[in-house]
């Protein structure tokens, strides 16, 4: 976390870096590479919930004292794209490097929004991550993103599948 100090005309930066166990992490591609005999669709297949790392928007801290986003390198996060870790429903396995998946989100769907559709709390409940976080978390149809095995980590699934709830009224 990048925090801007009030020091005048100075630009003074506090960076905050906070220790974060990745020993424990595994990402799916880890898996595949220890045991290249094991396929990949008996890992995942499609209505499997995973954990998607989307990346971050970088922040650029000028000389100025202000925080802008980094448009000079295209590599990395840009505008509008999805970041951060999130859950996501795998859609369709396409190789044994790519997945297809639709993100799950806690911002709240309009009504007529018939791409999105709420996951029910009896599938949270059987994810320790995502058990007690008090927030509705609605899948978007709309949002499909193709992914490496690369950025899905291991293991934050349901061996059952996914449970979705909505109410379809005909209009």
């Amino acid at each position: 976390m990048v925090e801007q100090a009030a020091e005048g005309n100075t630009a003074i930066f506090n960076i905050i870096v906070r220790r974060h166990d990745t020993n424990s992490e595994e990402f799916l591609y880890q898996t595949l590479k220890k045991n290249r005999a094991t396929p990949i669709k008996r890992l995942i297949r499609q209505g499997t919930l995973v954990e998607v790392n989307f990346g971050f928007v970088q922040q650029i801290a000028r000389s100025t004292a202000a925080l802008h986003t980094n448009k000079r390198y295209v590599d990395t996060q840009l505008f509008g794209e999805m970041h951060k870790r999130r859950l996501a429903v795998v859609v369709k396995v396409i190789s044994k490097d790519i997945v297809q998946v639709a993100p799950v989100t806690s911002a709240s769907i309009a009504e007529e929004d018939r791409t999105s559709f709420k996951i029910s709390q009896d599938t949270l409940d059987k994810m320790p991550r995502y058990k007690d976080n008090g927030k509705e978390s609605n899948l978007l149809c709309s949002m499909l993103e193709t992914v490496s095995t690369q950025r899905i980590l291991r293991w934050a699934f349901t061996e059952q599948g996914l449970v979705v709830t909505r109410a379809i009224t005909s209009s």
